[in-house]
């Protein structure tokens, strides 16, 4: 993989992380630092593909045929597959967390009214209905 053409990738994922934080911002009253997690995801993924995109250059010089190049390029090729699956990963976290973080805001939200003494509605049978269902 091009890890240069896929840092400058991570510039356009940047802005639409940008716009999902302010989404979940205005539209459910999130907090900005709630949400960090996605661009410090997003900014490891950067470093990951800094170092890999170097790591050809260390590459290059070392020995043509010896086990120190074969471990290397061994190593290197789990590091590309960690890097990738991080970044799917991180793409999949934002929904995740939006669902369970909604999920429990609702539950929170009930259970402060519960507690605040407000009642559910009930609603009430009347005689004549209670009959009829002999």
């Amino acid at each position: 993989m091009n890890h240069d053409r896929a840092m400058r990738l991570t510039v356009r994922e940047e802005a639409e992380i940008e716009g999902k934080v302010q989404t979940l911002h205005d539209k459910h009253a999130f907090e900005i630092i709630e949400l960090q997690f996605l661009y410090d995801a997003l900014k490891q993924v950067r470093t990951c593909r800094r170092v890999l995109k170097w790591s050809y250059v260390y590459g290059y010089y070392l020995e043509e045929a010896g086990p120190e190049k074969n471990l290397f390029e061994h190593v290197r090729g789990i590091r590309e597959e960690q890097t990738d699956h991080l970044l799917s990963s991180s793409e999949g976290l934002d929904k995740q967390f939006f669902e369970t973080a909604l999920t429990s805001r609702r539950r929170r939200q009930r259970s402060a009214s519960c507690s605040s003494g407000a009642t559910l509605p009930t609603t009430r049978m009347s005689p004549r209905s209670s009959a009829s269902v002999s």
